[in-house]
């Protein structure tokens, strides 16, 4: 929507870009993106830089954070395709790869986040507000740094089914 909002204001409607009614997935998902990374920082879910959001092209590309930016910097032609963080494209691709489904991976390192994945019990559905997560979290345990190529397929191994978390 900004890059669309952007061009209008430039006095540009964009048809000799994507013809008229059509929708340029990219550079929906790239809006998307820049606003999820704006909606993290501003309810408090972001740890400086170390937290990724990607999202996968229907073409298989992947869209991620770019890394070294501070998340309400992060405006649509920011986002890449390749991260400068091994770790994050160790992370998502793993994901993508074992889950055709998944059109987007959001890795955030929350304060509450970080408490289940301390705990030796994990995440327990304690009330009803927690049942839509009842077997679909799978844990992993940390290996350091994921720039070890052998950890993506412990990763993709654990997020098979019906998973939506995974808690590393």
């Amino acid at each position: 929507r900004e890059a669309r909002r952007r061009r209008r204001a430039d006095g540009d409607s964009g048809d000799d870009e994507v013809g008229a009614g059509e929708v340029d997935e990219e550079a929906r998902l790239r809006d998307e993106l820049s606003a999820a990374h704006r909606l993290t920082m501003e309810f408090g879910f972001d740890q400086l830089v170390w937290n990724h959001i990607s999202a996968r092209l229907s073409s298989g590309e992947v869209l991620i954070t770019p890394g070294r930016r501070m998340y309400h910097e992060i405006e649509p032609g920011d986002v890449v395709k390749s991260s400068d963080n091994v770790t994050a494209d160790t992370i998502h691709t793993a994901v993508f790869d074992a889950r055709p489904d998944v059109r987007s991976v959001v890795h955030l390192h929350t304060p509450a986040a970080t408490a289940v994945a301390c705990l030796e019990s994990g995440f327990l559905c304690l009330a009803q507000h927690a049942a839509a997560f009842h077997g679909r979290v799978a844990y992993h345990d940390w290996e350091g740094l994921s720039d070890d190529p052998g950890e993506a397929e412990r990763l993709a191994a654990a997020v098979k089914g019906d998973v939506n978390i995974l808690v590393m």
